[in-house]
């Protein structure tokens, strides 16, 4: 879910606000990112945790997942010419596992 919401809002920022893919990315990647924590946090890793302990931990690694989205767009279309889609394409598949695993060995241990 969290991926769709990314795609959307880039895209939308990108076609209707004329923004850079790169700053669009980013600002996407903002608003997914709290979607992805409510349905991490008490879905896929199952962490019932009401103090949030998990949350720092957890941006630090979106953070991390929004820096390299924003740096493989950035590569992609501004330095060497591809089509925007592509770059936010190309960046999902390299920064989700990435971002996944990180969440699921140190950020949601407890």
């Amino acid at each position: 879910m969290a991926t769709i919401v990314h795609i959307v809002i880039a895209v939308l920022l990108i076609e209707l606000l004329a923004i850079r893919p790169w700053v669009a990315s980013v600002i996407a990647f903002s608003f997914a990112v709290f979607i992805s924590y409510r349905v991490n946090h008490l879905w896929t890793f199952a962490t019932i945790d009401p103090r949030l302990e998990c949350f720092p931990k957890f941006m630090l690694v979106a953070m991390a997942g929004a820096s390299t989205h924003a740096g493989i767009t950035y590569l992609m279309v501004d330095v060497l010419g591809y089509w925007y889609g592509f770059a936010i394409i190309l960046a999902i598949f390299i920064a989700t596992p990435l971002t996944f695993a990180a969440n699921k060995l140190w950020a949601f241990r407890l």
